[in-house]
C-alpha cells in the first residue's frame, strides 16, 4: 500500500480525533495525508499533528544543505525525514492547506532528543520539564504539536477564517 495516497476505506466525517505524531515529516507528499486526515475527521473533531521542528532558518539547512553535503562526503545513510519545518512555517502550511481552520493549541514538547540524553526521555521529570518549556517557548523545541478542530460547517469555517484575519 502506498501510504501517501488516499485511503478510500475510511468513511468521511467519522472520527472525533485524528493523531499524526512524527509521520508527516517522512512523507514526500504530506499534503495528501493531511487532506485525508481532515476528510475523515468529524465536524468539531480535533487533529493533533506532531512534527520535528528546527529553529527558524535551520529547516533550510536541513532541507537544502544536508543533501548536498551528504553527496559531497559520500554519506550512504538514508535519512528518514524528507520534510523540514520550523514552528511558524508548519503552522502556516496547515492554515494554507485549509483556509479558515483554527489552530487552538501550538506547543513544543521536546528540547533535546536522542543521543546521550535518550535515557532521560523515559523519566517523568524530564518529560515535565520539556512540556513546560514547550508550552512557554515552543520555538526552542525540536518537536512541536498543533491541535486544530474541524469546523462544524462551511459557515463556521468562514467565520473562523474571518476571526483569524482580524486577529492577525
Amino acid at each position: 500500500m502506498n501510504r501517501e495516497q488516499e485511503i478510500p476505506d475510511l468513511e468521511s466525517n467519522r472520527y472525533d480525533l485524528v493523531v499524526s505524531e512524527q509521520v508527516l515529516g517522512y512523507l514526500h507528499n504530506p499534503h495528501i495525508a493531511l487532506s485525508e486526515m481532515y476528510r475523515v475527521l468529524r465536524p468539531r473533531g480535533r487533529m493533533v499533528l506532531g512534527v520535528p521542528a528546527f529553529p527558524p532558518g535551520g529547516h533550510l539547512i536541513r532541507r537544502h544543505v544536508t543533501p548536498v553535503t551528504d553527496k559531497l562526503f559520500g554519506v550512504k545513510k538514508m535519512r528518514g525525514h524528507v520534510q523540514a519545518w520550523w514552528k511558524g512555517g508548519f503552522i502556516k502550511w496547515v492554515r494554507e492547506s485549509f483556509p479558515g481552520i483554527g489552530i487552538k493549541i501550538e506547543r513544543g514538547f521536546c528540547i533535546i532528543s536522542g543521543g546521550a540524553l535518550r535515557p532521560l526521555e523515559y523519566t517523568h521529570w524530564w518529560w515535565r520539564a520539556n512540556r513546560k518549556t514547550g508550552q512557554f517557548v515552543p520555538s526552542l523545541c525540536v518537536e512541536i504539536q498543533v491541535v486544530t478542530p474541524k469546523p462544524r460547517s462551511v459557515t463556521e469555517e468562514n467565520s473562523e477564517y474571518q476571526d483569524s484575519l482580524r486577529a492577525a
